[in-house]
């Protein structure tokens, strides 16, 4: 080799061999110009797919290097520049090294190496896949919750950790006794139908995820407590009684506003005299129906009924009883009142009339104002009760009624009479004003 040139001179070089017979003689060269070999820089990755390492451990890339002048390396991954201090890389002539050490899953990504002269860029890449743990699973919900059972379901990971997630493990707990045991193991669903509950217990569950790696960190539900989500029945309207014997009534009802979310499966009807306090149920089982028929009864003896709703939770809050009923052969109710009108009216009164019913009437509704419409029902009633009411076909206000007067006379003065000429005639007629009703005496004197 030839040393101590000058860049960019001109030299001519000669060389001969030599040994013991002698020199041989000179050979040049031509002329040789002093200058930089250039050369584009190359990289051969020592990396054949993709590198996998386990959380921890180390991550080594290696790549031949080749070019003139020397290129300058750079290590990068997915764009990052930022200095790292588990991460080493070492360049040589012909070489360039990186290594991370204490791997995490967060290493995993591309890594990418370029060189770099003054004849060009060369970059190559090496992906880098990082085993770990699986991430938390998310969104943890717990629904279905009855008095022994609920659902326990979740979404996957966000991480599963560079592999597969191969089951899943579910523990419980108490809250009252912060103990926690595994209920399953083994699952492979995201969702878990817990049974064994205890009813009134409060419970927590929680969740991790499982791959050849290892399990994940857990993630815990919100607690809960072991009971149905439905209600017993709220009570149903007091009951009425229909029909009414000596010995036997008929009594129905209407169903709960609240059924507690389950249909109402059945009824209890119960009953008591009016003196007594312990309520005794009319049937041994449940009814199906809104009426029964209840027999057996004490003739002339009082009645009072009330009812419980049933559903699949149980049975409900008893009804309001109602009214103490004698059992006695019926009465029936009056009917509804005939003929009602307005018979007579003032500027602060109404007089109403009305008849009997089919199957007695007037009264003064007095303190009214003149300016108001009002509207007029009547009832009548017996022993047994209330009868259907009458109404006015019309709302109607209070004013003063104008009638042309009236004169009645005596029916035998209508077929005439005779007096003695001088004598007074005296005659009784009766005057009705609307206004001021009064009788008047009229004297006449034959002329």
């Amino acid at each position: 080799m030839a040393d101590k040139c000058v860049e960019k001179q001109t030299y001519q070089f000669r060389v001969q061999t030599c040994n013991e017979g002698g020199e041989s003689d000179w050979v040049k060269t031509g002329d040789v110009l002093v200058k930089e070999e250039i050369q584009k820089p190359v990289l051969d990755m020592k990396l054949a797919g993709a590198l996998v390492v386990k959380a921890g451990e180390s991550i080594r890339i290696e790549a031949g290097l080749r070019g003139k002048p020397q290129p300058e390396v750079k290590w990068v991954k997915d764009k990052a520049t930022g200095d790292n201090p588990r991460v080493s890389i070492e360049t040589g002539t012909d070489y360039s090294k990186f290594l991370m050490i204490k791997s995490k899953r967060t290493d995993t990504g591309k890594y990418v190496v370029t060189a770099t002269n003054s004849a060009g860029t060369f970059t190559g890449y090496a992906i880098v896949n990082v085993l770990d743990v699986p991430g938390p699973v998310r969104d943890v919900k717990v629904s279905g919750i009855g008095v022994d059972k609920c659902r326990v379901a979740w979404d996957l990971p966000e991480d599963e950790g560079g592999c597969e997630v191969d089951s899943y493990i579910i523990e419980k707990c108490e809250t009252r006794r912060m103990v926690w045991s595994t209920y399953s193991a083994s699952l492979v669903t995201n969702y878990c139908n817990v049974t064994r509950l205890v009813e009134g217990n409060e419970y927590i569950f929680r969740i991790r995820a499982e791959n050849k790696m290892g399990t994940g960190p857990a993630v815990e539900s919100k607690p809960i407590t072991a009971r149905t989500q439905f209600n017993r029945p709220g009570p149903p309207e007091s009951p009425e009684i229909t029909k009414i014997g000596k010995e036997e009534m008929t009594v129905v009802w209407a169903p709960p506003e609240n059924d507690g979310g389950k249909s109402v499966t059945g009824y209890i009807l119960e009953r008591k005299e009016k003196r007594a306090v312990k309520w005794v149920p009319c049937t041994k089982s449940t009814i199906s129906e809104r009426r029964m028929k209840v027999s057996n009864l004490i003739p002339n003896h009082e009645y009072q009924f009330r009812v419980k709703a049933e559903n699949e939770v149980g049975l409900g809050e008893p009804s309001k009883p109602c009214r103490p009923v004698a059992a006695k052969d019926p009465i029936e109710a009056p009917g509804p009142p005939g003929s009602f009108k307005v018979i007579d009216s003032t500027k602060t009164s109404i007089t109403l009339g009305w008849a009997k019913p089919i199957y007695d009437g007037e009264f003064t509704i007095p303190n009214l104002n003149e300016k108001q419409m009002y509207e007029f029902r009547v009832s009548a009633q017996n022993q047994v009760g209330w009868g259907r009411p009458a109404t006015l076909k019309d709302a109607v206000n209070p004013k003063e009624v104008l009638e042309a007067p009236e004169i009645d006379l005596d029916a035998s003065l209508r077929k005439g009479f005779t007096v003695r000429a001088g004598c007074p005639i005296r005659t009784l007629r009766y005057y009705q004003r609307k206004t001021i009703p009064q009788s008047h005496l009229e004297e006449a004197r034959c002329r």
